[in-house]
């Protein structure tokens, strides 16, 4: 299973017009490429970005994230922010071609933590 090096990603506060960026690992620990691809629901897509927001990773391979917040009026934000993650294609050297792999996982549909402007008391 593809891992995040954190589940709760705490922002600093942030002014308005202003933009705070964080970064954060995820991890393909197993053999298998993996594909990513957040899905940032729409009420959230003007105050919250990330790059890059799909990719693939390789066996034991890592990328950093970088979640950029920039709201656009005062308050408290908490979001979670779903990800689908999937066996992604492989390209079979032999005949030049791309094919998938024949049992290809389903589409898993994850929410990794909660993004808050600032931290919470548990």
């Amino acid at each position: 299973a593809v891992t995040l090096d954190t589940l709760h990603l705490q922002i600093k506060p942030t002014c308005v017009g202003s933009v705070t960026t964080r970064t954060v690992v995820i991890h393909n620990p197993t053999g298998v490429p993996m594909y990513y691809n957040w899905v940032i629901p729409e009420a959230y897509r003007r105050v919250l970005l990330v790059e890059p927001k799909q990719g693939v990773l390789r066996g034991n391979e890592r990328h950093t994230l970088y979640w950029h917040f920039a709201p656009k009026k005062t308050g408290s934000y908490s979001m979670k922010i779903p990800v689908t993650i999937e066996r992604a294609q492989v390209r079979d050297l032999a005949d030049n071609d791309f094919t998938s792999t024949v049992d290809m996982a389903e589409t898993m549909n994850l929410t990794y933590g909660t993004l808050t402007k600032k931290p919470q008391t548990v």
